[in-house]
């Protein structure tokens, strides 16, 4: 998708969020959507380590995530982040999936995705914040996928890694001859 005000980003129509397989209630329709003004939209950012969503949607998110996460809160306004667990003496927290389904591909992230620890002390936060405007899609929750930019096609490839083979076997040919793989692109 192109914004003419913002051209050098990669915006992509994020259509809804899931938490742990369910739909995250509570986000206005038209949350993601980039507006005739060139504000808001989705953008995916790898300069950027956090993902920012806009406020309408990441309090339902951050809601959801907060009621299913039993572990001790600390308050991490210090941090500028929103919700941190102490995890300390923990080997293997159990936390929430989220997916974030994008028109044509769906984009799971699992803890490593979702939560950073930020000290020796097992102080352990959530990579998401909010925003009021652009959100973005940040560089924590993009790895552990390859992002292919097709500017030509205006089009972004996203593919978990270790996913190739799975993504070779599974082709189809577009009325142009295009070779596409179906889970793989989310028109821009």
């Amino acid at each position: 998708m192109r914004n003419p005000v913002a051209d050098t980003f990669y915006y992509v129509k994020l259509n809804g969020v899931k938490v742990n397989n369910q739909v995250v209630g509570g986000i206005p329709a038209g949350a993601f959507t980039l507006k005739r003004s060139g504000s808001g939209g989705v953008i995916l950012d790898s300069g950027t380590t956090l993902t920012y969503l806009i406020r309408s949607a990441y309090d339902p998110i951050l809601l959801r995530l907060r009621s299913l996460i039993q572990y001790p809160v600390l308050d991490s306004s210090h941090l500028g982040l929103d919700l941190c667990y102490d995890l300390s003496g923990m080997s293997r927290p159990v936390f929430p999936s989220v997916t974030l389904e994008f028109q044509g591909v769906d984009l799971v992230l699992p803890a490593d995705n979702l939560f950073v620890r930020v000290d020796d002390r097992g102080t352990t936060c959530l990579a998401l914040a909010g925003t009021t405007d652009l959100s973005i899609i940040g560089n924590i929750q993009q790895q552990n996928h390859y992002f292919l930019y097709d500017v030509e096609n205006e089009r972004v490839g996203i593919a978990a890694v270790g996913s190739c083979a799975k993504l070779a076997s599974k082709s189809i040919t577009h009325p142009a001859g295009k070779n596409d793989r179906e889970e793989f692109w989310e028109e821009l």
